[in-house]
Protein backbone atom coordinates (compact mmCIF):
# COMPACT_ATOMS: atom_id res chain seq x y z
CA UNK A 1 0.00 0.00 0.00
CA UNK A 2 1.70 3.55 -0.71
CA UNK A 3 0.52 6.07 0.94
CA UNK A 4 -0.38 9.65 -0.29
CA UNK A 5 1.47 12.59 1.15
CA UNK A 6 -1.03 15.63 1.39
CA UNK A 7 0.10 18.35 -0.02
CA UNK A 8 1.17 21.41 1.76
CA UNK A 9 -0.50 24.77 1.72
CA UNK A 10 2.83 26.76 2.02
CA UNK A 11 4.53 27.72 -1.34
CA UNK A 12 7.62 26.16 -2.43
CA UNK A 13 10.86 28.01 -0.72
CA UNK A 14 13.83 28.80 -3.06
CA UNK A 15 16.99 29.89 -2.02
CA UNK A 16 20.34 31.64 -4.02
CA UNK A 17 22.14 28.79 -3.59
CA UNK A 18 19.65 26.98 -5.94
CA UNK A 19 20.57 29.33 -8.49
CA UNK A 20 23.97 29.71 -8.39
CA UNK A 21 26.44 26.80 -9.90
CA UNK A 22 28.39 24.84 -7.30
CA UNK A 23 32.24 25.36 -8.38
CA UNK A 24 31.89 27.62 -11.26
CA UNK A 25 35.35 29.35 -12.00
CA UNK A 26 33.77 31.59 -14.51
CA UNK A 27 31.57 32.91 -11.04
CA UNK A 28 34.53 33.04 -9.07
CA UNK A 29 35.95 35.61 -11.45
CA UNK A 30 33.19 37.97 -11.44
CA UNK A 31 33.21 37.93 -7.62
CA UNK A 32 36.87 38.43 -7.50
CA UNK A 33 36.49 41.19 -10.24
CA UNK A 34 33.19 43.11 -8.69
CA UNK A 35 35.56 42.64 -4.85
CA UNK A 36 38.60 44.51 -6.79
CA UNK A 37 36.57 47.23 -8.26
CA UNK A 38 34.88 47.53 -4.95
CA UNK A 39 38.16 48.11 -3.22
CA UNK A 40 39.52 50.75 -5.63
CA UNK A 41 36.88 53.20 -4.31
CA UNK A 42 38.48 53.67 -0.60
CA UNK A 43 41.92 53.83 -2.67
CA UNK A 44 41.04 56.35 -4.75
CA UNK A 45 39.55 58.05 -1.36
CA UNK A 46 42.85 57.36 0.24
CA UNK A 47 44.91 58.97 -3.01
CA UNK A 48 43.07 61.95 -3.20
CA UNK A 49 43.40 62.81 0.80
CA UNK A 50 47.25 61.90 0.00
CA UNK A 51 47.09 64.48 -2.96
CA UNK A 52 45.12 67.12 -0.98
CA UNK A 53 47.58 67.16 1.93
CA UNK A 54 50.67 66.81 -0.43
CA UNK A 55 49.87 70.29 -2.66
CA UNK A 56 48.82 71.94 0.53
CA UNK A 57 52.16 71.49 2.07
CA UNK A 58 53.62 72.95 -1.44
CA UNK A 59 51.44 76.04 -0.98
CA UNK A 60 52.02 76.63 2.45
CA UNK A 61 55.93 76.37 2.41
CA UNK A 62 55.41 78.46 -0.92
CA UNK A 63 53.22 81.07 1.17
CA UNK A 64 56.21 81.09 4.35
CA UNK A 65 58.63 81.65 1.83
CA UNK A 66 57.36 84.04 0.46
CA UNK A 67 57.10 85.97 3.93
CA UNK A 68 60.65 85.62 4.85
CA UNK A 69 62.74 86.08 1.78
CA UNK A 70 62.70 82.44 0.07
CA UNK A 71 65.48 80.03 0.73
CA UNK A 72 68.63 80.95 1.03
CA UNK A 73 72.24 79.54 0.62
CA UNK A 74 75.46 81.09 1.38
CA UNK A 75 78.72 80.99 -0.51
CA UNK A 76 81.82 82.53 1.43
CA UNK A 77 83.98 85.40 1.38
CA UNK A 78 85.14 86.90 -2.25
CA UNK A 79 86.08 90.14 -3.53
CA UNK A 80 84.19 91.24 -6.90
CA UNK A 81 85.88 94.03 -8.56
CA UNK A 82 84.61 95.89 -11.35
CA UNK A 83 86.74 96.59 -14.15
CA UNK A 84 86.32 98.47 -17.58
CA UNK A 85 88.33 97.71 -21.10
CA UNK A 86 88.43 98.99 -24.46
CA UNK A 87 89.29 95.65 -26.20
CA UNK A 88 90.12 97.78 -29.65
CA UNK A 89 92.06 100.76 -29.19
CA UNK A 90 90.76 101.99 -32.58
CA UNK A 91 87.38 102.46 -30.86
CA UNK A 92 87.54 104.38 -27.48
CA UNK A 93 84.32 104.59 -26.79
CA UNK A 94 83.47 100.93 -27.31
CA UNK A 95 84.05 99.89 -23.28
CA UNK A 96 83.21 96.71 -22.00
CA UNK A 97 82.71 95.81 -18.51
CA UNK A 98 82.98 92.93 -16.61
CA UNK A 99 83.32 91.65 -12.88
CA UNK A 100 86.85 90.31 -11.96
CA UNK A 101 86.23 87.79 -8.96
CA UNK A 102 88.94 86.38 -6.28
CA UNK A 103 87.94 84.18 -3.40
CA UNK A 104 89.77 83.76 0.10
CA UNK A 105 93.04 81.71 0.51
CA UNK A 106 92.15 80.71 3.80
CA UNK A 107 88.79 81.84 6.16
CA UNK A 108 86.49 81.19 8.68
CA UNK A 109 83.13 81.59 9.51
CA UNK A 110 81.23 81.46 12.75
CA UNK A 111 77.34 81.18 12.82
CA UNK A 112 74.61 81.62 15.27
CA UNK A 113 71.71 79.44 14.05
CA UNK A 114 67.78 79.78 15.27
CA UNK A 115 64.99 78.18 14.17
CA UNK A 116 61.81 79.12 14.48
CA UNK A 117 58.47 77.17 13.28
CA UNK A 118 55.71 78.70 11.46
CA UNK A 119 52.11 77.08 11.14
CA UNK A 120 50.07 77.24 8.17
CA UNK A 121 46.44 75.14 8.49
CA UNK A 122 47.89 71.56 9.48
CA UNK A 123 51.53 71.81 8.09
CA UNK A 124 54.41 73.23 10.34
CA UNK A 125 56.93 75.25 8.44
CA UNK A 126 60.79 75.35 9.76
CA UNK A 127 62.08 78.87 9.35
CA UNK A 128 66.20 79.55 9.96
CA UNK A 129 67.48 82.93 11.09
CA UNK A 130 71.10 83.17 10.84
CA UNK A 131 73.63 85.45 11.92
CA UNK A 132 77.53 84.68 10.60
CA UNK A 133 80.59 86.34 10.94
CA UNK A 134 83.34 86.00 8.39
CA UNK A 135 86.90 86.26 8.91
CA UNK A 136 89.24 85.69 5.88
CA UNK A 137 92.56 86.59 4.13
CA UNK A 138 92.82 87.26 0.49
CA UNK A 139 95.79 87.08 -1.93
CA UNK A 140 96.37 90.54 -3.66
CA UNK A 141 97.90 88.90 -6.54
CA UNK A 142 95.10 86.41 -7.42
CA UNK A 143 93.26 89.67 -8.04
CA UNK A 144 95.22 91.34 -10.02
CA UNK A 145 95.66 88.37 -12.35
CA UNK A 146 91.75 88.01 -12.29
CA UNK A 147 91.14 91.51 -13.94
CA UNK A 148 92.22 91.37 -17.95
CA UNK A 149 96.11 93.10 -18.71
CA UNK A 150 94.51 95.91 -20.74
CA UNK A 151 91.39 96.75 -18.00
CA UNK A 152 91.17 99.57 -15.25
CA UNK A 153 89.66 98.95 -12.15
CA UNK A 154 86.86 101.23 -11.29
Amino acid sequence: MTEQIPPSSAPPSFSLGDFIPKRSAGLKLLLVCGLAVLMIIPALLVHNIVYERSSGLESAIAEVSESVGGQQSVLGPFLAVPYSQTPDPSKPDKVVYGIAVAYAETGSVTSIVDVREKQRGIHTIPVFEAMMEFEASFDPAALRSAIPANAEAI
